[in-house]
């Protein structure tokens, strides 16, 4: 599907998503994810071996939360963008389980209580200033980009992750290496 020209102008237009790979590349991925889709993290990897391989690529994070308790690491990462870490960050979310393993025994005031401190112990390694973060996460403009994010993903039918807007084109589903290397 073809993106509608004013909605890539606010996906072009948006400050506040963070940038992985070369902010200056001519290919344009947009990646609408969820810290706990299995399918994301694996499309994360394909995402992450793109950018090592082809210096023209930029992939402009489109937190998209579809678990509730996804919230706060998307929150993390958007916010963790004024300290120009959101890729060190979105690396470390990914590459570690946020929900520990009895997840289901919790309620979810605990649950959010046990992922928020997750989430600042992984952003403490990546060297986030964890006083600066955590100011910066509970700013109104970062819960508004986020909704902005789930209005955009509801107007193009994506109601899943993860979903990928490459060159202005829409793809709702995990994709392979060599089906986005066609792309470009």
């Amino acid at each position: 599907m073809k993106i509608p020209l004013n909605i890539l102008k606010v996906l072009q237009d948006d400050k506040m998503a963070p940038v992985i790979g070369n902010p200056d590349a001519e290919n344009v991925i947009y990646e609408f994810f969820d810290y706990n889709c299995g399918h994301c993290k694996n499309q994360y990897f394909v995402l992450e071996d793109l950018i090592s391989k082809n210096k023209n690529v930029k992939i402009i994070l489109e937190n998209f939360p579809i678990f509730p308790i996804s919230q706060i690491p998307a929150m993390a990462t958007i916010a963790s963008k004024n300290q120009g870490k959101a890729f060190l960050l979105n690396k470390a979310l990914f590459e570690n389980n946020l929900l520990p393993a009895n997840y289901s025994n919790f309620s979810m005031e605990e649950l959010n209580k046990k992922v928020l401190e997750k989430v600042f112990k992984i952003a403490e390694k990546t060297g986030i200033n964890l006083e600066l973060l955590k100011k910066d996460i509970i700013s109104k403009d970062i819960e508004n980009e986020i909704q902005k994010i789930r209005n955009l993903a509801h107007s193009l039918n994506i109601h899943g992750t993860p979903a990928l807007i490459i060159n202005g084109e829409l793809y709702p589903t995990f994709m392979k290496l060599d089906e986005i290397k066609k792309l470009l």
